[in-house]
């Protein structure tokens, strides 16, 4: 006589039969690839299209896609393909070309992209694409840049004594927050090396001028005493300036040899005394 299955036989064969109902569901909607430009120079695109490349079967009634900018709970941009409804967000509703599809596109895919109109700073931050229908849901989500260069950059030299020398490294008009580092080397130096560092202040915009992005200065005090003096070596101080999540970089130089320097404020003390001297002396004069 066949034994009969007890509970835990039956148990477990209903977990698998539940398992093989659920998973192709579950797994049926995911997100394949989501393209969005890592970064963008503020105001010289005509327009980008950050796409959300998904897969979709028949088991995906009722497919509902969003995108959402930064922490914004409310969606820029919603496309319910079967109501053939799209929904664009007061806050970019002049910025989304709805005129944009994609070329290949079906009636589930066609209006999944996002195409920004002439991207600027505002539209920098991070961008995420929901799908959701009856069967499943998946997001993703990337940063994009919209960065902007310095309006001004100016790397200059002030002597405030016989031996110091300030080092001013100033920027403005960037965007995002920007980092400014300073680099010595020398003809003896294999690579530069790094003396300082500075980040950046955020600066008010006026109605003239508009958006006026960050401000960043850099200060270093250079004491001539610290260098090589004896050999007629040239030092050079670059100045960079670095922009996060992009590959921009801007710098300047200064080459100056500090025997030279020496020599000029040696000048200048010799040239202050002798104009005491004589003051001195006019002094006297005038008295008898």
């Amino acid at each position: 006589m066949r034994p009969i299955p007890g509970v835990g036989y039956w148990a477990a064969l209903l977990v698998c039969a539940t398992l093989l109902l659920i998973s192709p569901v579950a797994s049926s909607l995911h997100i394949l690839h989501l393209s969005v430009p890592k970064w963008v120079q503020n105001g010289t695109e005509d327009s980008v299209v950050l796409d959300c490349v998904y897969n979709v079967n028949r088991e995906d009634q009722h497919l509902v896609i969003k995108w959402f900018l930064n922490d914004d709970p409310q969606p820029i941009y919603q496309w319910i393909p079967e109501l053939n409804k799209r929904f664009v967000s007061n806050r970019l509703k002049d910025r989304i070309n709805m005129d944009y599809s994609l070329t290949n596109g079906n009636s589930f895919t066609k209006f999944r992209a996002l195409n920004l109109v002439r991207p600027t700073t505002e539209l920098s931050g991070r961008y995420s694409c929901h799908v959701m229908s009856l069967a499943g849901q998946d997001s993703e989500s990337k940063l994009m840049t919209v960065y902007a260069p310095p309006k001004r950059f100016d790397f200059t030299y002030e002597r405030v004594s016989a031996h110091v020398t300030n080092l001013s490294c100033e920027a403005d008009g960037v965007f995002p927050q920007p980092t400014l580092f300073l680099y010595q080397s020398s003809g003896r130096d294999a690579v530069s090396r790094p003396v300082a560092s500075a980040p950046a202040r955020m600066v008010a915009p006026t109605p003239a001028e508009g958006a006026a992005g960050y401000h960043v200065r850099l200060t270093y005090a250079l004491d001539s005493r610290t260098l090589d003096v004896s050999g007629h070596v040239e030092y050079v101080f670059e100045c960079v300036l670095a922009i996060p999540e992009t590959n921009y970089r801007q710098q300047r130089r200064l080459e100056f040899e500090p025997g030279r320097l020496v020599s000029s404020a040696s000048r200048l003390r010799t040239v202050d005394i002798l104009l005491r001297v004589l003051t001195g002396v006019f002094a006297l004069m005038d008295l008898a």
